[in-house]
């Protein structure tokens, strides 16, 4: 019979466009964050780290204190990288190693992260300046700024 090998790559087909409607459903949107730096008067802007001398760079995930899921963190200059697509599951210390090769000074260092949305705006903000920086990052299911919290350390050239 004929129709029988045709059924297989039907049922397939529909299977899949079946799935395909469902993957993500009642997910709750995904934010992008980028680093947000002191700018006076309780403000905040937009900002990445400068390597002000000649210098790579380490980036440690200090601590996290999250139960969100899938919080990736993007490093997107000076290279581009996924450092973990669960920050939440990381563990304590975990540390990303860009001392080599050396940058020049001027380097921007800028970091990412993508998250759900949840009742409040996430948010990532910035403190320290040359040779080092903390990241505290909010998801927005609260708002204590403590939910991944990275060190950005300049390792000078020598």
């Amino acid at each position: 019979m004929r129709v029988q090998p045709l059924l297989f790559p039907i049922l397939a087909l529909s299977f899949g466009f079946t799935l395909a409607a469902c993957a993500g459903a009642g997910d709750p949107p995904r934010v992008t964050t980028g680093l947000r730096c002191d700018a006076g008067g309780g403000q905040t802007q937009q900002c990445t780290l400068v390597l002000t001398a000649p210098a790579g760079y380490t980036i440690t995930l200090t601590t996290n204190s999250c139960d969100a899921i899938n919080d990736e963190i993007e490093l997107t200059s000076p290279v581009a990288a996924v450092l973990t697509t669960d920050a939440c599951r990381e563990p304590n210390g975990r540390l990303w190693d860009y001392s080599t090769p050396i940058n020049p000074a001027g380097t921007e260092i800028d970091i990412l992260f993508n998250s759900d949305q949840f009742a409040n705006p996430p948010g990532a903000r910035v403190t320290g300046a040359y040779p080092t920086w903390t990241v505290n990052f909010e998801d927005g299911g609260d708002t204590d700024f403590n939910d991944v919290v990275l060190t950005v350390a300049a390792v000078p050239a020598t």
